[in-house]
């Protein structure tokens, strides 16, 4: 992705953070800022959170942005909201060499409650 809206802060072992459709990098300043002391962190806005890239779009594209936000750096923990996560665990099939880790979280349709039944 060659405009993609990147934010890269810190220093230390290389955290990725992938969000979820309709949303932008913003989602993870609380994790970013949590992390940027001890390490370094990449967010990016993929192309699942906006139409200026059109709206077809398939997991493999998403895999080959995040690879293109990170060029030049060997291994990165992957951490992924939503199709951010779906995009995670797809890279972490095609591309397990790269990934020291990954975190996925996604909704698969079931509705979950806290607490009694």
């Amino acid at each position: 992705m060659l405009d993609s809206d990147v934010l890269d802060l810190g220093d230390g072992p290389v955290v990725v953070f992938s969000h979820g459709t309709l949303l932008d990098r913003t989602m993870f300043d609380p994790q970013i800022a949590a992390l940027a002391g001890a390490y370094r962190t990449v967010a990016y806005t993929s192309r699942a959170g906006t139409s200026r890239y059109g709206t077809e779009r398939s997991l493999d594209d998403l895999v080959a942005d995040c690879l293109d936000v990170v060029d030049g750096i060997n291994r990165f923990v992957l951490v992924g909201m939503s199709v951010g996560g779906f995009m995670a665990i797809e890279l972490a099939l095609k591309h397990p060499e790269r990934l020291a880790g990954a975190g996925a979280g996604v909704h698969h349709g079931r509705r979950v409650h806290a607490g009694g039944a």
